[in-house]
């Protein structure tokens, strides 16, 4: 119990030199630096783990899931940022905020449209866009050229949201790859820029052929 205590105490002192002191706001570190300290034992787990499988060896199959881990890790980062960024938003997540910025740059785009370019599950697209008309955020109208079609479009809440919204999603891409140098940034760049071309391939492909087609073969998509 003493120790606890201690530690408890050593926490807080690490928390005032943020520059914050009230209570709340400690909880919400303490689980922010759990959470932490949870995803840098898991990537020390995974790499001892992927070690064990192929042998120690620097071979592209450990390669992958070196990546894989990293990027799942990077991903978990951005998560909590967006969630410190929107707190005090309409606007919960990032998938909220790229409807937003979709029907700010299309101006009444096709319901279906953005449900394709989404690549979200159908149902779980449209029950986002469901919980954002509740809470005001946009609208929907028939299209006219396409009386089955609805057209999605943003209310005055939505665009003064987009319009906050969209620097403080700047600030957290300012904030997630600060320490990378621009030419570092725009070799990830053109790395992703790849990966996403291919993957649009792959999904394609899916769309048309089983997984284990692509498995056998993943370069002749």
């Amino acid at each position: 119990m003493i120790e606890d205590i201690e530690a408890l105490l050593a926490n807080y002192k690490k928390y005032l030199n943020t520059g914050r002191n009230d209570l709340k706001g400690f909880g919400y570190w303490l689980v922010q630096e759990d959470l932490k300290a949870s995803a840098s034992q898991a990537v020390t787990d995974y790499e001892q783990e992927i070690n064990r499988m192929h042998g120690g060896s620097n071979n592209i199959f450990q390669l992958y899931g070196e990546l894989s881990m990293l990027w799942g890790q990077l991903d978990r980062y951005k998560h909590m940022l967006v969630k410190s960024a929107l707190a005090d938003m309409p606007v919960n997540n990032t998938e909220e905020f790229v409807l937003l910025l979709y029907i700010d740059i299309y101006q009444k785009p096709r319901m279906k449209d953005f449900v394709r370019d989404s690549l979200m599950e159908v149902t779980t697209c449209f029950e986002m866009m469901k919980r954002m008309k509740k809470r005001g955020l946009i609208a929907e109208e028939t299209d006219p050229t396409d009386k089955r079609s609805k057209l999605i479009y943003l209310t005055d809440a939505g665009r003064k949201a987009a319009t906050i919204t969209k620097v403080r999603m700047s600030k957290v891409n300012e904030i997630l790859y600060h320490n990378a140098t621009a030419e570092e940034l725009r070799q990830i760049r053109d790395t992703f820029r790849a990966l996403a071309g291919y993957h649009e391939r792959v999904h394609q492909y899916l769309q048309r052929n089983a997984f284990e087609d692509l498995a056998k073969d993943p370069s002749g998509v």
